[in-house]
């Protein structure tokens, strides 16, 4: 805590914001590990000019959280991150000033500034939802659902993870017969 008595003047206080940021990595960029997307954003942030705030001690580190990674050779189109600046901006102005430093196949979507004391992630991220889109012959489709029928009943009666999964679709597409899309929602 700051005691006023012995602020010098003409010194500022500085006022710590905190933007949440929601991001998309697709393309080869799936290919990327987590690891590489942190230091990616934390170059593009160095090079958008922001004054990121720096934990305090021995080795200090940039105010930068993540969500849960996504696997590698996924795309993603929900990742979300949330640094802490020592600028008072807006979401928008981070948004525009963080893309113009980011290749146009990992992009921040939406960006808000948070006030007050917010949740950590793993409280605000209720449900992440995989989509899978299967490239299947017409002739194969009834094995294909009889398939995933067997697993699905062999994840609820056999598998540890099984209380994470709380929904699962097998939807055909619109644009080709030969599409079969697999939803998975989880916890």
């Amino acid at each position: 805590m700051i005691n006023q008595k012995n602020v010098q003047p003409g010194i500022n206080i500085i006022q710590q914001v905190i933007i949440r940021f929601k991001f998309y990595k697709k393309e080869e960029f799936k290919y990327l590990s987590h690891l590489d997307i942190v230091r990616i954003l934390c170059r593009a942030l160095n090079r958008a000019g922001f004054n990121v705030a720096y934990s305090s001690g021995y080795n200090p580190k940039p105010k930068i959280r993540f969500s849960a990674p996504t696997p590698l050779g996924i795309e993603s189109f929900a990742e979300y991150g949330e640094v802490t600046l020592n600028d008072n901006i807006d979401g928008n102005e981070f948004k525009e000033r963080i893309n113009k430093e980011l290749n146009n196949k990992m992009q921040v979507v939406e960006a808000k500034k948070l006030s007050g004391k917010t949740d950590s992630f793993m409280n605000e991220i209720a449900v992440n939802l995989y989509t899978f889109a299967l490239d299947v012959a017409s002739s194969t489709k009834p094995l294909l659902e009889k398939f995933y029928g067997n697993i699905w009943g062999g994840l609820i009666e056999k598998s540890d993870f099984m209380g994470s999964i709380y929904r699962y679709e097998m939807l055909p597409s619109k644009e080709s017969s030969n599409i079969v899309f697999l939803k998975i929602y989880g916890y």
